[in-house]
């Protein structure tokens, strides 16, 4: 996934979440130290754009003389339910509609495809991110809560 479009689909899903509460103008979000999101041209961006500054990020000197000097610290899948699990459900579901609409024609909108970088992209983002009011997406609502609760 291209770096801009991960980090505008953080912006967007947080703002999402804090619409119509009291935090809806001064929320923040999180996330770990993806190299994706931390290398310098993504940061210039992110400052361009301001939403470095919704990023919580340490200060004062916390991680000061260690790798993540200035940075969130680095992932830890065990305690991420989409890096432990989830990202595999989201594979097996994409994988499934590959092999379900397999015999479709190649201009079918339904089609699914691992054919190129473009069709990879696709598959993923209908399937994770699904149109307003097409459903749950992989994984679903459930399936998220349920391996948070099991953590």
């Amino acid at each position: 996934m291209c770096n801009i479009d991960l980090i505008e689909h953080i912006v967007q899903e947080t703002k999402n979440v804090f619409k119509g509460t009291t935090c809806e103008e001064t929320h923040f979000f999180y996330h770990d130290a993806l190299s994706q999101m931390t290398n310098k041209e993504t940061q210039e961006w992110m400052r361009g754009k301001q939403y470095l500054d919704m990023w919580v990020l340490p200060i004062n000197g916390c991680n000061a003389r260690t790798i993540y000097t200035d940075r969130p610290v680095g992932d830890l899948p065990e305690m991420i339910p989409l890096d432990c699990s989830l990202f595999e459900d989201l594979h097996a579901g994409v994988h499934r509609h590959v092999s379900t609409t397999y015999f479709l024609e190649n201009d079918d909108p339904k089609m699914f495809s691992l054919a190129s970088p473009t069709h990879i992209s696709s598959a993923y983002t209908h399937l994770f991110k699904p149109a307003h009011g097409t459903g749950n997406g992989i994984p679903s609502s459930k399936q998220i809560l349920e391996d948070c609760k099991n953590l």
